[in-house]
């Protein structure tokens, strides 16, 4: 977990307007997951990644969906991103379902450090 926010922090520091935040719901002010557009380097390119985590206990709610959707809006909208990408686990039908939702496809399968990840994007221009 320390690992995780000094990550979250460092990215602040180096990226001020990207970073993952706390997902709060807006009916009881409850602390459910963490989200935010983060930046991510994949074959030697920097590219922004839309991150999403949920609390199991609110999941199929449709908290991480609102969440990538108002990301994408902020991308492209605001931080003028040309292509926006996440990285789910195999085999994360709820992560992928989120992902395509949000406009994304499937890219291609990447080994990130020792773990296998799909990489799922859009661009602004297909959008």
């Amino acid at each position: 977990m320390k690992a995780f926010l000094h990550w979250i922090y460092d990215t602040y520091k180096q990226h001020p307007d990207l970073g993952m935040h706390v997902v709060i719901r807006k009916e009881d002010n409850a602390k459910i997951g963490h989200s935010g557009l983060v930046p991510q380097r994949m074959d030697h390119t920097e590219e922004i990644e839309l991150g999403y985590w949920i609390d199991q206990r609110y999941w199929k709610n449709g908290y991480a969906t609102e969440a990538a959707a108002t990301l994408v809006n902020v991308a492209f909208q605001q931080l003028h991103v040309d292509k926006l990408m996440a990285l789910v686990q195999p085999g994360n039908a709820g992560s992928i379902s989120v992902a395509t939702k949000a406009g994304m496809e499937f890219e291609k399968e990447i080994q990130l450090d020792v773990k296998k990840v799909l990489v799922y994007s859009m661009s602004k221009r297909l959008r």
